[in-house]
């Protein structure tokens, strides 16, 4: 390709210098010949910019928007998966502070969930850790059902050091 254009840059070179020593020395004539032999150069040494392939710029932007669509659907299932963890390690925190402040020494640990209608994750379900009486099992059982809307029948209990 480069071969060629080269050639033909040779080619037109010559062709426009024969014909300026065909033109008449002065005048009119001359500047609109030269004017032509220039304009030839020009086409030629642009030649290979106009022998690239075209960009079909709607399919590239086509494209662009369905990568996009799919980097943005990437965060929100990110963003989400962040929120619900929030959610899930702030929820056990606060019942547990507030088991704490009961005199119950417990782990929580809080998993979400988002239903139909829900803006956010809501908290589900429980698993509590410690050796409890039941008596600190009822307590606990209720901070879950008031502060979180965890239903008794949610939670799991776990022996052992909390």
């Amino acid at each position: 390709m480069l071969r060629g254009w080269i050639l033909s840059l040779t080619a037109a070179a010559l062709l426009t210098a024969g014909a300026e020593t065909l033109l008449p020395k002065t005048g009119g004539v001359r500047k609109a010949g030269q004017l032509v032999c220039g304009l030839i150069m020009i086409l030629v040494l642009l030649q290979p910019a106009a022998a690239r392939p075209r960009v079909d710029w709607a399919a590239r932007l086509t494209e662009y928007r369905a990568e996009a669509g799919l980097y943005a659907a990437g965060l929100e299932e990110t963003d989400e998966m962040l929120l619900q963890t929030i959610i899930e390690e702030r929820s056990g925190a606060y019942i547990e502070e507030a088991a704490a402040g009961q005199g119950i020494s417990c782990r929580v640990t809080v998993t979400c969930a988002r239903g139909e209608g829900d803006a956010y994750p809501v908290p589900r379900g429980a698993r509590v850790a410690g050796d409890l009486t039941e008596g600190q099992r009822r307590q606990v059982t209720v901070l879950l059902e008031r502060e979180l809307g965890i239903d008794g029948a949610s939670v799991i209990w776990d022996t052992g050091e909390a």
